[in-house]
């Protein structure tokens, strides 16, 4: 799975209740294998890679092969 997420998510008022995002803690992942990208929305800004992975499936080292060999992608087409 690939999710694109926001910078920065606005915080908001809705009737009265203050909305606010926070990060959640997680016991597993929800799937197997899931990369979220963050920022890189305006030129030169940086963009953030997190890959989430079901570590019965996947060791450490693949995970870090598979998000270096997904920046190098990225720089190619950039």
């Amino acid at each position: 799975m690939f999710a694109m997420q926001p910078t920065a998510l606005p915080e908001g008022r809705l009737g009265g209740v203050t909305m606010r995002a926070c990060e959640l803690p997680a016991a597993s992942a929800r799937f197997d294998l899931t990369l979220f990208a963050e920022g890189g929305e305006h030129p030169g800004e940086s963009l953030r890679l997190e890959l989430e992975y079901a570590t019965a499936l996947f060791e450490r080292q693949t995970a870090e092969r598979m998000l270096a060999h997904y920046a190098r992608l990225l720089e190619a087409i950039a």
